[in-house]
């Protein structure tokens, strides 16, 4: 049973899907384009709800039925999509890109893409831009919504039918509470998974549950869907990447798509919407969303040199023309019971499964790539994985670590040291190791070791450099400490936060060797390697060695680019193989360089 169509709303998908392609497109001014997705929320809570309770007040709810419809909606176009995506990844990714292709592919397809995208997040996870996956995510959140949402209904329509409308509420202000709170201190649970964004799509069920009234074009319901668009216009054009997200700021956008679908019929904002060449992108907006991401990602992957206006444009017209050709001979065929009997639809949608396990396999057992790369190109990729071995064990992401509880690694032949640094110093903590010393391990994510400087996420980095500050300057045992930093990638202050932290060392009586910022050319040094690319690049690096000079010169700076540069001129590889493993972080090996040749005796 349908409800009341609305060209409206399809105008609003098309406002949400044009906001999150514009955004993953690079376009510069669509900084928050990722509310896009919560838009699609609210609407499809909104429209989802209506059905369920037309169906269930007529008495012709069926729960078979429910589910066969959202598997015609749903799988048809994800698995041409999921196919084609494994294929070419083959050929354009990166053997080390490809590595998780298929388990993604099997996540998007069993709807628990959100779970694996989070158990798969954390501070050296790969690059979203190479997870063309990634975006099923909202599928996932969706989908799981779907299974609990008919069940509640339907227990609450059968024993309590008036308390519908509070349980929702009830249910979304928990969920909203919970939004809050794990945006701060747990955010990659906050942004994917079903417990913090239910409120959305319950903010969509709960205006099936507010009486309209006839009231035609009056300036309460013109103001009201106005308003709701400026309210997403303003998410869309003013939030950014440091936004933190969803938390409170998600209720911008998912109020002002519900203030836009209550208020929206007979008025301009939603005649404006209601446009022809609105509803059309409205209407192939799920198809649209499917193909964009993985189109991004493999136009941004660095296999393709190209202008990034050419890039941009080039995702943009090439997702659109595939999304209609998905929604007119996928979508509309398999939406309709007549045309595809539900028969014959589960057998599609079983044997497109095969064929998506099939390739995922082929695409594995081929080495992660389909003989689109050489063996230099390989091994090139393959050093991304020249990392500490002691980095899960020793390596601290969050809290207040406290000094007994370090590792201590190496046999101590040379000596003992300590490490003290944020991610940039795990794998020179192994090298160390390697070549004698007994090394104590203090490496926490973007944390540097900087005196009295908070830094924005790391609410307790703080307070573990002040413990261990004293730590390091009480009593009267000395060490030698080395300290090292991403100082390149921090705000203004933090260099002259570390500046204070060596020197109070130093002052103490610590042996302090502190090592300047390793040069980097600011991308993903293996990538550009692997597809062939200049290495050499010019370090941006001097005002922070200007900085520097306020050391105490008891301090000894140590500074990377003597041995990677020469005349200002720096290159990518060594030995033929990156000094990098991502954008900024030194590899095993270039961190081995580092290791020996630091300046401090051989023997203690």
């Amino acid at each position: 049973m349908s409800v009341p169509y609305r060209a409206d709303i399809d105008g609003l998908r098309a406002v949400a899907v044009l906001a999150v392609v514009f955004f993953h497109a690079g376009f510069p001014l669509v900084t928050g384009g990722y509310v896009g997705v919560d838009i699609f929320f609210v609407i499809s809570g909104f429209l989802i709800t209506s059905i369920l309770r037309r169906e269930m007040d007529a008495g012709a709810f069926s729960i078979t039925k429910f589910y066969e419809r959202r598997v015609r909606r749903i799988l048809p176009a994800l698995l041409v999509v999921t196919l084609v995506t494994i294929i070419f990844s083959g050929f354009i990714l990166l053997p080390s890109m490809n590595q998780t292709v298929p388990a993604q592919a099997l996540a998007a397809l069993g709807f628990v893409a959100n779970v694996y995208f989070r158990r798969a997040s954390h501070y050296f996870a790969p690059s979203a831009d190479t997870l063309p996956f990634l975006h099923t995510w909202s599928l996932g959140v969706e989908e799981q919504f779907y299974i609990v949402m008919p069940l509640a209904l339907l227990f609450v329509f059968r024993r309590q039918r008036h308390w519908q409308a509070a349980a929702l509420i009830l249910a979304a202000i928990a969920s909203f509470m919970l939004s809050v709170v794990l945006t701060r201190t747990y955010p990659g649970f906050s942004f994917y998974l079903l417990p913090t964004r239910a409120w959305e799509l319950l903010v969509g069920a709960l205006l099936t549950y507010v009486p309209r009234t006839n009231i035609g074009r009056s300036w309460w319901s013109e103001g009201g869907a106005f308003g709701g668009l400026a309210a997403i216009a303003a998410a869309i054009f003013l939030f950014d990447s440091v936004t933190p997200f969803p938390g409170y700021a998600a209720a911008l956008p998912v109020l002002g798509a519900a203030l836009f679908i209550q208020s929206a019929p007979s008025t301009c904002a939603g005649a404006l919407l209601s446009r022809p060449l609105m509803v059309g992108l409205g209407r192939i907006s799920y198809s649209l969303y499917l193909w964009h991401w993985p189109i991004a990602v493999f136009t941004h992957s660095g296999r393709f040199s190209l202008h990034p206006t050419f890039a941009s444009l080039l995702i943009v017209g090439l997702s659109l023309s595939l999304a209609f050709l998905s929604w007119r001979y996928i979508e509309q065929p398999f939406r309709s019971a007549a045309r595809i009997p539900a028969r014959l639809m589960l057998t599609s949608v079983g044997t497109g499964c095969l064929l998506v396990v099939v390739a995922g396999a082929l695409l594995t057992a081929s080495g992660g790539h389909f003989g689109a790369f050489d063996q230099r190109q390989v091994a090139i990729d393959r050093a991304r994985s020249s990392i500490s071995p002691w980095r899960d064990e020793c390596h601290i992401y969050s809290g207040v670590g406290r000094p007994g509880g370090y590792c201590k690694v190496g046999d101590g032949s040379k000596g003992e040291m300590t490490v003290w640094s944020d991610s940039h110093g795990v794998e020179l903590v192994a090298a160390l190791a390697e070549s004698g010393y007994k090394v104590t391990s203090i490496t926490y994510s973007s944390c540097p070791p900087s005196r009295d400087y908070e830094v924005a996420g790391r609410p307790q980095c703080q307070r573990h450099n002040a413990t261990l500050l004293n730590e390091l300057t009480s009593g009267d045992k000395r060490t030698r400490v080395v300290m090292a930093a991403y100082m390149t990638g921090y705000p203004e202050g933090v260099v002259q936060g570390i500046i204070r932290a060596a020197n109070e060392l130093s002052r103490a009586g610590n042996d302090v060797i502190l090592i300047g910022p390793m040069p980097t050319p600011n991308f993903d040094v293996p990538t550009h390697l692997a597809y062939g690319r200049d290495p050499v690049f010019s370090p941006a690096t001097d005002d922070i060695y200007r900085q520097l000079k306020s050391l105490d010169p008891r301090v000894r700076l140590f500074n990377p680019n003597d041995l990677f540069c020469t005349d200002n001129v720096c290159s990518m590889l060594l030995d033929g193989m990156p000094i990098l493993f991502d954008e900024s972080h030194p590899t095993l090996i270039a961190a081995r360089r580092i290791a020996n040749a630091l300046p401090v005796p051989r023997h203690d």
